[in-house]
């Protein structure tokens, strides 16, 4: 697997990493709305739960600190997080939905090193299948859960779990 910072470098939500897993991409754009068009992924259900809903209100109750192009939007009552793919998941009853759905979606949602929340919940049930890809991103504690599932899926591919153990 190589990782590609494709931008954000000291911005606020423009973080986009570039994933290159065997001869597959996948692209992570934390909070920016890609462009549509040609050559760009298709529309597809995203689910936003847990504490980055409130991240998100916070940016919204904040907006001087957002550029121009979103502070306005907010100013002009226009949801800059929300829309007719991305959706806020309301409830216990839309997270089983969610997992038990048939078609290709996305959720967001924060780790809290998977210790509890939402993500230890949608972890547990999309791990199990092969066809699901779960991103874990951000710092994850050495006594974390998330660190022990890193360590599984590194070992099981031969790589390396602990980054300052990898070949520069």
């Amino acid at each position: 697997m190589k990782i590609t910072f494709c931008g954000g470098a000291r911005e606020v939500g423009a973080t986009c990493y570039l994933l290159h897993i065997d001869n597959r991409k996948l692209l992570i754009d934390c909070c920016i709305r890609m462009k549509t068009g040609k050559d760009t992924l298709p529309a597809f259900p995203v689910y936003v739960d847990g504490m980055v809903q409130y991240i998100n209100q916070v940016y919204n109750g904040n907006p001087n600190y957002l550029r121009e192009a979103l502070s306005t939007k907010i100013f002009r009552n226009i949801d800059i997080f929300y829309d007719d793919n991305v959706k806020r998941v309301l409830d216990r009853a839309m997270r089983e939905t969610i997992v038990r759905s048939s078609e290709s979606l996305c959720v967001v949602a924060s780790s809290g090193m998977l210790a509890g929340g939402p993500s230890a919940y949608y972890a547990e049930q999309f791990a199990a299948d092969k066809t699901n890809y779960i991103a874990i991103t951000g710092y994850q504690d050495e006594k974390a859960p998330t660190r022990s599932i890193r360590s599984r899926s590194c070992q099981s591919r031969g790589m390396a779990s602990n980054p300052s153990s990898r070949p520069k």
